[in-house]
């Protein structure tokens, strides 16, 4: 039988009576329409990184079209970059592009020192897709998306999810009416509304992490020109220590915040 009665017991095995103080937060640029956090790798210092770029906007989800065009977007971009991809695959460098409710999310992950080139390049082919939207690849890809549509309640947990989404969510269309929707996008209307879902409106928040600067962050941050940043830097993460009590992982950890 293990015991443990006070915390001072089993002295680094039991948790802490307190935990650690709270980061100090440094704002570094203004105004705040968009946020760059950074986290520099101080303990591990393996050659790798990794970045989380989230993009809102407010005409993500207003309507079945927009919610097709934003899923027929991401296909867009993502066959476009193929090739890249695959290029960047060899040198253990990914990328993941999702399309959600409020806008897109990106990940990109591998060895920091092309990490943030792929990210620039994804990033800006997101933004500005215009000049490489192309009939032929638009007609390809709004098929892949009816297909899915259709396919999307075949299977009976699919239909119970649907369900349930369609009572707890405000905004959630069904397939039927994406189905309708899908079938009347147009290349001219995927143009009006790559202007309309890049406006003001636009919020992007991202994390930085690993193998980085923060020359490294504001880099990432210039990727989205006509935006501003709050850009927050941590400059050391400690593991205090990291053990097993019963089969429970104990693992504690102190952020300090500054330039």
């Amino acid at each position: 039988m293990f015991l443990v009665f006070d915390s001072e017991t089993l002295a680094g095995i039991s948790l802490p009576k307190t935990g650690p103080p709270a980061p100090e937060i440094v704002q570094v640029q203004h105004p705040p329409s968009s946020v760059v956090w950074c986290l520099q790798d101080w303990v591990f210092k393996q050659p790798r990184a990794e970045v989380r770029v989230k993009i809102n906007f407010s005409e993500a989800n207003t309507s079945a079209e927009n919610s097709c065009y934003r899923d027929l977007l991401a296909l867009l971009v993502q066959d476009s970059l193929t090739e890249v991809v695959y290029a960047a695959s060899q040198a253990e460098l990914y990328y993941s592009l999702k399309s959600r409710a409020y806008g897109f999310y990106l990940s990109f992950g591998g060895f920091s020192d092309k990490l943030l080139a792929l990210a620039e390049m994804v990033v800006t082919r997101l933004l500005n897709f215009e000049p490489h939207l192309k009939p032929l690849q638009f007609g390809v890809q709004r098929e892949l998306l009816l297909r899915s549509i259709k396919n999307a309640n075949l299977k009976s947990g699919c239909q119970v999810t649907h369900e349930r989404r369609n009572v707890l969510v405000d905004k959630f269309w069904r397939e039927d009416q994406k189905l309708v929707a899908t079938k009347a996008l147009t290349v001219e209307s995927m143009k009006l509304c790559l202007s309309r879902f890049f406006g003001e409106s636009v919020r992007i928040e991202a994390l930085v992490h690993g193998n980085v600067t923060q020359d490294d962050a504001r880099r990432l941050s210039n990727i989205f020109q006509g935006k501003y940043f709050i850009l927050r830097f941590t400059s050391k993460f400690s593991l205090l220590h990291c053990r097993s009590v019963k089969g429970m992982h104990v693992r504690t950890l102190i952020v300090t915040l500054r330039l």
